[in-house]
């Protein structure tokens, strides 16, 4: 799946490119303020009494989809037969499990939440462009790894996810911190890609 998903990343990229004639929108119409805002804006959290202390859309957002995804895998049936697939598909196809159908539907939300991403994602920066979140799929990757997620399938959490998202934000404004070159930065997230798949790895064998 990592290798036909990447590759089919790479030949919508390519359309979208040659169909938009590489073209950047800035301008969104009527309801441009709104979608600005959505990306852009800040919530005042009413049960916080402090004036001008609000919090991103953004993150309202991450933490809104963070507690229906985890609550949807943990407590639904839907949630375990994506736990079964993932830890062996041919067993879980001999119980029964749908796993075409729950595949699809797999592939379907991750196509809605991506598109979730890319409306906050150009409502934030003000405009669209083909270029906009190139490289972000190594940065899930990456989150999710870290986080304690297997890249063969049948574990891993959304919380580990989310804490694996934070670590590499935080790696990030770290190396800003310190005066790094931002060139340097996907070669620190590529090492902790593959120090997190050794551990797991390791513990794999330890365990076994």
């Amino acid at each position: 799946p990592f290798v036909v998903t990447l590759g089919m990343l790479s030949i919508a990229r390519s359309l979208a490119i040659v169909a938009s004639d590489n073209r950047v929108i800035y301008q969104f119409g009527d309801g441009g303020e709104i979608f600005k805002w959505l990306g852009g804006g800040r919530v005042v959290l009413p049960w916080i009494d402090a004036e001008g202390l609000a919090v991103s859309n953004l993150f309202v957002v991450l933490v809104i989809m963070a507690v229906i995804m985890s609550i949807v895998l943990r407590t639904t049936s839907w949630g375990r037969y994506l736990f079964a697939i993932g830890g062996n598909e041919q067993a879980a196809r001999l119980t029964g499990i749908p796993v075409d159908r729950i595949k699809i539907q797999v592939y379907m939300l991750a196509g809605l939440t991506a598109a979730i991403a890319g409306i906050l994602t150009a409502g934030y920066g003000g405009s669209a462009s083909n270029g906009m979140g190139k490289t972000y799929e190594l940065y899930v990757i990456a989150a999710t790894v870290i986080g304690g997620a297997n890249l063969m399938g049948g574990k891993g959490s959304i919380y580990g996810a989310f804490i694996g998202a934070a670590l590499i934000f935080l790696i990030r404004n770290s190396l800003i911190m310190f005066g790094v070159d931002a060139n340097w930065y996907d070669l620190f997230v590529g090492l902790f890609i593959i120090l997190a798949v050794l551990l797991e790895r390791l513990r794999g064998r330890t365990s076994g």
